[in-house]
């Protein structure tokens, strides 16, 4: 998700994102570290490999949309993948990890299984066209994970995903906000959102990956919002049952973010869980305390 409109009620359904966050280092990662003497392809986990015999980095690699990509709409360099920090580099910051970042501002669970033109995606096509990425590579999400697996089988450890909050957008786009649409044609979108999270896990698994999936269900930007919620709660309800189904496990990015908006009047914008704008509103996309509150979510459940 790059940007979204902000059209009331209708709007809050879909102005929902994957946040994870950065907690102080936990020792589900820390020990996860493995030796060279055991590694049999040899190289390294990501950008972090040894060799020699000694203690080897663990592969992490992180799929997903802006909220892994760490979108913030008030980078005034987008040129510099680097100006961007998501979870992924938070957790990444572990002693023991390599990360790989793959994922993409705009990507739908679509558009990361295909490049065809004739499924949409909410500008991660025209992002890569127009900068660079965390990882380098111009093909799909789900290419460079299948590599990356390949690559790394023995090392890699946790596949982490946020995806999701651009297909919901895509509906709103579709629907040009009217409610009545969206409830019509929101059971179709979480009908194909669900066959294209299996499908992603299936084809990372066929690459050899035994470690864990962990996926990072959506927030809400308003607790209050008697038709944002119900949508999101539907949306991680179906993410749950196919990470389950593929031996992961879900973060609670939800319940991460209600918990510290509870104490703002059920606001994630009051909490400062979101990026503040010049103008006092906030983007839908999260701020530092945002991205540190989410972060042990998915900490607490990679061990």
């Amino acid at each position: 998700m790059v940007r979204a409109s902000r059209s009331g009620a209708v709007a809050g359904v879909l102005a929902v994102v994957l946040v994870g966050c950065g907690a102080a280092p936990d020792a589900s990662f820390d020990d996860t570290s493995v030796d060279t003497d055991d590694v049999s392809k040899g190289g390294g986990g990501g950008k972090g490999g040894g060799g020699g015999g000694t203690p080897q980095k663990i592969g992490y690699l992180a799929l997903g949309d802006s909220i892994a990509f760490g979108f913030s709409p008030l980078v005034t360099t987008p040129a510099n993948p680097g100006s961007y920090k998501g979870y992924p580099e938070v957790l990444g910051g572990y002693p023991n990890v390599a990360l790989d970042n793959a994922s993409c501002p705009g990507e739908t669970s679509g558009s990361l299984l295909s490049a065809d033109a004739t499924v949409p995606d909410n500008g991660c096509r025209a992002w890569k066209a127009a900068y660079s990425l965390h990882a380098n590579y111009e093909t799909t999400q789900i290419a460079f994970a299948e590599s990356y697996i390949a690559s790394h089988t023995d090392t890699t450890k946790f596949v982490t995903i946020d995806i999701g909050a651009n297909d919901l957008l895509l509906v709103q786009k579709d629907c040009l906000g009217d409610p009545a649409c969206i409830q019509t044609k929101l059971p179709g979108a979480l009908g194909a959102y669900g066959q294209n999270l299996g499908a992603t896990f299936a084809r990372v698994r066929a690459k050899g990956f035994t470690g864990k999936f962990v996926s990072l269900s959506l927030y809400a930007t308003n607790y209050n919002d008697p038709l944002a919620v119900p949508a999101i709660t539907a949306l991680n309800q179906v993410m749950s049952q196919v990470t389950a189904a593929a031996g992961g496990v879900m973060a609670d990015g939800f319940g991460a973010f209600q918990g510290v908006a509870a104490k703002f009047g059920n606001d994630a914008c009051a909490a400062g869980l979101l990026i503040k704008m010049p103008d006092g509103t906030c983007d839908i996309h999260p701020s530092t305390k945002g991205r540190d509150a989410l972060a042990a979510a998915i900490v607490a459940v990679a061990k």
